[in-house]
């Protein structure tokens, strides 16, 4: 079944940068990749100096693409709920956390011996 050209739907990009909320989750996704992408050369390094292998750094930069898949059920779930306002405020909060995790911090307290948090800084920003 085939639209006419009057019931054809133009959809522009425009669309996109008009919603606030589409605009917002814009935003983040770029700052979250560029500092993925500048973040994945630098914990190479950081990371055989921990003792894990060159054949398992690919592992630790895959926990995020895996707590996101796992996290999309209960995302869902808390969109529904949550208005968006404070859903939004929410994941910029725990985007915030996951970035503190992700490498020692002296005025955290967060130990650089302890490769466990890294990695849980790591697979939380998939669910934040």
């Amino acid at each position: 079944m085939e639209l006419s050209e009057k019931e054809e739907l133009h959809i522009s990009y425009s669309l996109f940068f008009k919603n606030k909320s589409s605009v917002l989750m814009i935003i983040s996704l770029v700052l979250i990749c560029i500092y993925q992408s500048f973040n994945t050369a630098i914990m190479a390094i950081v990371l055989t100096g921990y003792g894990i292998p060159d054949t398992h750094i690919g592992y630790v930069f895959a926990t995020p693409c895996v707590t996101y898949i796992g996290a999309t059920i209960f995302i869902s779930f808390f969109i529904k709920k949550l208005p968006r306002r404070l859903f939004f405020f929410g994941s910029f909060i725990a985007v915030v956390c996951a970035l503190f995790l992700m490498g020692p911090s002296p005025l955290l307290g967060i130990p650089p011996e302890d490769i466990r948090i890294i990695i849980f800084g790591w697979a939380f920003i998939g669910v934040a």
